[in-house]
């Protein structure tokens, strides 16, 4: 008489988180998004205080706060449309080099010991410009990358990480600048690298897995782009539940605008230095 063996393959609801994360998509997602983020915090930070080093005017942190501000603000409905027409990994991919490029403008400006704040304005503005599209683009295939089932946990997991990054980004990048604001600059053009590499390594139907739900022609998909970006903007309007919380993360990031002036805080209030501001601008994640 011969008996079945029972099957030892987990259904995929039953994941464990470790095997959630053991998957090879999901594990270049979450590495992918982890090293840019921090990436994108070691910039942020480092280069605050560096502005305040060099020219040691609040004014000047509160400028390098709008701009990094004002390309989210212009970029919202294009980054919506630009993600859901092309390969979301080489959006990603082509944000990242433009980090690539910020990066190694910041390292010729410390070589060559500029003392102006005009560059780090500029080199601000093309940072958040890149956040506005390599944002949307990672985020956006979490639901291609995810196990069957198992997408609440992915999403609850790619949380924490990116919670993670906006802690450890500010402490790497302020305490590498306190060393020597190069260190914190080529750190963050490795974490750029490797972001890039794992975002390349994602299968491509990841990053087009939009395409097949487009039953369009190209000059249909093309005269649609304009009208297209601001669908959302109904969407919204017609769900309280959404409007009340977009408006919510508006507003908090327009008054957390104010942890730009940290470095003077640290310096003038409290009597630190850099290392310091990596502790208080990482406390809001901690917190």
């Amino acid at each position: 008489m011969s008996t079945t063996k029972p099957s030892t393959n987990k259904p995929s609801t039953d994941l464990s988180v470790r095997e959630v994360l053991r998957n090879r998509n999901v594990g270049l997602l979450f590495g992918a998004k982890f090293a840019s983020t921090t990436a994108a915090m070691v910039l942020f930070s480092a280069m605050s205080v560096h502005v305040f080093d060099i020219t040691s005017r609040k004014r000047d942190l509160g400028f390098l706060g709008l701009v990094e501000f004002i390309p989210a603000l212009v970029l919202v409905f294009a980054a919506g449309t630009v993600v859901d027409r092309f390969d979301r990994r080489r959006v990603a991919a082509i944000g990242l080099g433009l980090e690539v490029l910020v990066v190694v403008i910041l390292l010729a400006i410390d070589f060559t010991n500029v003392r102006t704040a005009a560059p780090f304005l500029l080199l601000t503005f093309l940072l958040g410009c890149s956040r506005a599209f390599v944002g949307p683009s990672l985020q956006s295939v979490v639901p291609a990358a995810a196990p069957d089932g198992q997408l609440a946990r992915v999403v609850a997991l790619g949380s924490a990480t990116w919670q993670f990054a906006i802690i450890l980004g500010p402490l790497i990048g302020t305490f590498a600048y306190k060393a020597a604001p190069k260190l914190a600059y080529a750190i963050a053009g490795f974490l750029i690298a490797v972001a890039i590499i794992m975002i390349l390594a994602l299968p491509e139907r990841i990053g087009q897995a939009h395409l097949s739900t487009l039953d369009q022609t190209a000059d249909e998909a093309e005269k649609s782009t304009f009208k297209d970006a601001f669908k959302g903007l109904a969407v919204v309007r017609r769900q309280p539940i959404l409007l009340g919380a977009i408006t919510l993360d508006l507003f908090a990031v327009l008054f957390g605008g104010a942890i730009a002036l940290l470095p003077a805080v640290a310096k003038e209030v409290l009597g630190g230095g850099a290392s310091d501001v990596g502790v208080l601008r990482a406390a809001g994640g901690i917190g």
